[in-house]
């Protein structure tokens, strides 16, 4: 009886912990603007007669808020009338609502962070009204990301070949949009004479779009799924290594679509590795070693030990020399050898034979051994003379080495300067000589221009062409911005590092728009001063 006891003990606390309890909402707002900030999670409560009550829930690029709940009069009858919650968008536009008994409202997938509002409405004049809320939110994030993809081609994601999953915001029949992220951009560079497919596949009883745009977004070519549930898929073999950029869309659908994209190349990709801080990492899927190089700015490798070349120190010969048969090993004398003489008793020398001789020879702070050699040697004599002499010298050494450390420095004798031109021609450079990021030649530190080869921004980080944060070479996109740090070369069309200069013709990376005339990087299709189309009429 003892053991049944605590058996269903057991099973009451387990059931009890399993529960989710459910918290009450804080007092809410009156309006938008005072809309009280709640989390995702189980609410409980009641609202009095004429009230209304504003919340809202912060959601990240790429996150879906599903709602639901119920409403209720104290004493357990449902009036349908009484009790109303309402959910908005980051626009305080209204999304969907539920009322009475209640019910789930519509996912909502959006595009980027912003506040969903939800309002508790009781319209009763006289009964207060309990209700029942659940608020959760997914990750719906596109292509393996923490984001999405973007919906534009200035924020497209970039892809390699490649198997992905991404998310749209689908649209009912009845024209609900259940979000407000309908169509993600990628971008894809490709390589001459290699084919290419882009195939999407929508969820069963959806449509898919794809779109491709060449390098300077126009459209190539377009196909949408000839019935619900089937792939859709665009092929393209480019004349030169350029950048594409695909679009994907969705046609009708009840929810929240979950798309699947695969990128596929006659020239299968494989994972490659670069020495990344002296250790070998993954640098990512690529079709050959030279787009792996391209993308990345190191040095790539099909093994995933980077055939140790990372962390490779060159081989030095230190203490050991070897000549005509004689090794000689040199080592520092860290330990103190006590001396003693012993007069009494002395074994009498007895001369070895020639050719088993050893002649070992002690210097101040080195031992040295040498082998001995047929046909040659010098004789030991341990004598109290020789520790004698060996003190004398070492003695002498000793005082040598102290006489040379505390030797005062001789005075340099500087060169009267001499003068001319302007005061500012005449200032002293200040500081030591940095080498060029270009020509690799040592410049004065407050260069601006390089002297030797002729090139802006001779010395320091590379610069973020959009943001103008310090970047590195080995970066696809800058940590600050998120800008494209791989683009196509305006002059000799091949993918180059996105900094002052192309890699490959040297160019500097400016255009000109022909409207206004102001230089300025490829960041996008208008001029950042006059706001007009760079391209060329």
């Amino acid at each position: 009886m003892k053991k049944v006891l605590i058996g269903l003990i057991i099973v009451l606390v387990f059931s009890m912990a399993g529960r989710t309890l459910a918290a009450s909402l804080p007092a809410g707002g009156s309006s938008f603007s005072s809309a009280t900030t709640i989390g995702a999670g189980t609410y409980q409560g009641t609202l009095a007669p004429n009230t209304e009550s504003y919340y809202q829930v912060a959601i990240k690029t790429g996150q879906e808020i599903d709602t639901k709940g119920s409403f209720g009069i104290i004493g357990g009858e449902n009036m349908y009338s009484l009790g109303t919650a309402y959910l908005y968008d980051g626009n305080q536009e209204e999304r969907d609502y539920i009322y009475g008994a209640g019910g789930t409202m519509e996912p909502y997938l959006s595009k980027a962070n912003q506040n969903i509002y939800i309002k508790l409405v009781n319209d009763s004049s006289e009964d207060t009204v309990t209700y029942n809320l659940e608020i959760g939110i997914q990750n719906r994030f596109d292509a393996g990301s923490l984001t999405d993809a973007g919906d534009s081609f200035d924020t497209a994601m970039s892809l390699v070949p490649g198997n992905y999953t991404g998310y749209l915001a689908g649209v009912s029949v009845m024209q609900t949009p259940h979000g407000d992220d309908f169509k993600d951009y990628y971008k894809v560079s490709v390589l001459k004479g290699v084919t290419y497919e882009f195939k999407m596949t929508p969820p069963s009883g959806g449509d898919g779009n794809l779109e491709l745009f060449n390098n300077n977004r126009e459209l190539m070519d377009e196909s949408t799924s000839t019935s619900t549930g089937a792939t859709t898929s665009i092929f393209l073999t480019p004349a030169t290594n350029t950048t594409v950029f695909v679009a994907v869309g969705s046609g009708y659908y009840d929810g929240v679509v979950s798309y699947k994209l695969n990128i596929t190349s006659t020239e299968p990709v494989r994972e490659f590795y670069s020495c990344i801080q002296n250790t070998c990492k993954s640098a990512g899927k690529f079709t050959s070693s030279t787009v792996c190089q391209q993308t990345t700015a190191k040095e790539c490798y099909t093994s995933s030990d980077c055939n140790n070349n990372c962390n490779v120190i060159p081989p030095t010969t230190k203490g050991t020399t070897t000549t005509k048969g004689v090794t000689t090993t040199t080592k520092k004398v860290t330990t103190t050898t006590k001396n003693t003489t012993t007069t009494k008793d002395r074994p009498p020398m007895t001369e070895l034979p020639l050719g088993q001789r050893t002649t070992t020879t002690l210097v101040v702070g080195l031992v040295t051994t040498t082998k001995p050699l047929a046909g040659f040697s010098i004789p030991f004599t341990q004598t109290i003379w020789f520790d004698i002499v060996l003190g004398a010298l070492i003695a002498a050494a000793i005082v040598v080495l102290i006489l040379y450390l505390t030797k005062p420095k001789d005075k340099e004798n500087f060169p009267t300067p001499v003068f001319s031109g302007s005061k500012d021609a005449d200032k002293p450079v200040v500081g030591y000589k940095h080498a060029c990021n270009y020509c690799e030649k040592l410049i004065p530190p407050n260069s601006t221009v390089c002297p030797l080869c002729g090139k802006e921004n001779p010395l320091g980080p590379e610069r973020c062409p959009k943001c103008h944060q310090p970047i590195q070479k080995d970066w696809k996109v800058c940590n600050n911005c998120g800008q494209n740090l791989r683009i196509v070369c305006p002059f000799c069309k091949k993918i180059t590092f996105f900094g002052d200069y192309c890699e490959d013709c040297g160019a500097r990376l400016l255009v000109t728009c022909p409207h206004c005339g102001q230089e300025q990087p490829p960041l996008g299709d208008k001029c950042m001063k006059c706001g007009k189309s760079l391209e060329k009429k």
